[in-house]
């Protein structure tokens, strides 16, 4: 199973309109903008790095990748 299965098409919206709404943010702080509970969080992890590997979500790639990394909307200038 390919790890874009693992999520759905509303999910990855609701990431990307989330992240855009907040500018630039890090990671952790766009999970708890997406949902309170821990185990909502975890599933949504799959689909925030998928994002930013396929350049929907950006980042420094030049810094280590981790929770705490500073990332925005692709369509915001940083």
């Amino acid at each position: 199973m390919c790890i874009r299965d693992s999520f759905s098409t509303s999910q990855i919206e609701q990431v990307l309109q989330i992240l855009s709404d907040l500018d630039e943010t890090d990671v952790n702080l766009l999970l708890f903008s997406l949902a309170r509970d821990k185990q909502n969080r975890a599933v949504l992890i799959p689909c925030v790095w998928h994002l930013i590997s396929h350049n929907k979500i950006g980042c420094d790639i030049s810094l280590p990748l981790n929770m705490n990394t500073a990332i925005w909307s692709v369509g915001a200038i940083k």
